[in-house]
């Protein structure tokens, strides 16, 4: 015999809320929370760039006085005549030095004829009372110029250079002789003939 009826059915139970005012304040919070978070990294960033650019911005003011500064003494300067000349002189050495440099890789053939045998000749062989004022060589002549204080010392001494590597076989085709106004025995040997002799003399003049 049933004694006991339950009349407080499922329907009329209550329910498991989920959604409770505690739950959306906490959720609420953590909103708050991630929101100010984002705020804050975003505000202290564009403070950042707001730096940057205002430094960026005095530094190009910086560099425009500079500038401003170097084109007003640019325009004041004026012009140097002394140091233009400089310029030009040395513009005219270089022109020179390198005219210098062309002629003596074009004499790279005077090894070939015997330049050192030449030097070493007239180093070895010395006459007492004789001396060298110039010694003249090209691909195939040689010149030398010199004075005596004795007449009989320029024979002895061209017999020695018969003797040297260079001079051995060789003979000066020209043979010049005279006294300068001191009364200064001078002389010239030469392989070349005496017109290319005159006429190197002149272009020495």
């Amino acid at each position: 015999m049933k004694t006991r009826i339950n009349l407080y059915v499922a329907d009329l139970q209550p329910r498991l809320q989920v959604l409770t005012l505690s739950f959306v304040f906490t959720v609420w919070a953590i909103l708050a929370f991630i929101m100010g978070t984002v705020y804050y990294i975003q505000s202290t960033g564009e403070a950042q760039q707001q730096q940057q650019l205002a430094a960026v911005a005095q530094q190009r003011q910086q560099q425009d006085g500079i500038v401003k500064g170097l084109q007003e003494q640019l325009s004041g300067r004026k012009e140097d005549h002394s140091l233009v000349r400089n310029i030009a002189r040395q513009h005219q050495g270089i022109d020179v030095k390198k005219r210098v440099l062309v002629h003596l890789a074009g004499q790279e053939s005077l090894k070939s004829n015997g330049f050192s045998d030449l030097m070493l000749g007239l180093a070895e062989h010395h006459q007492t009372g004789l001396w060298l004022t110039r010694v003249r060589l090209d691909e195939k002549n040689v010149t030398i110029e010199g004075a005596a204080a004795d007449p009989a010392a320029i024979p002895k001494w061209v017999s020695k250079l018969g003797l040297t590597r260079h001079f051995s076989g060789q003979q000066f085709s020209t043979t010049t002789l005279y006294r300068d106004a001191a009364q200064q025995l001078h002389f010239t040997l030469s392989s070349r003939s005496a017109s290319d002799v005159a006429g190197a003399k002149i272009n020495e003049k």
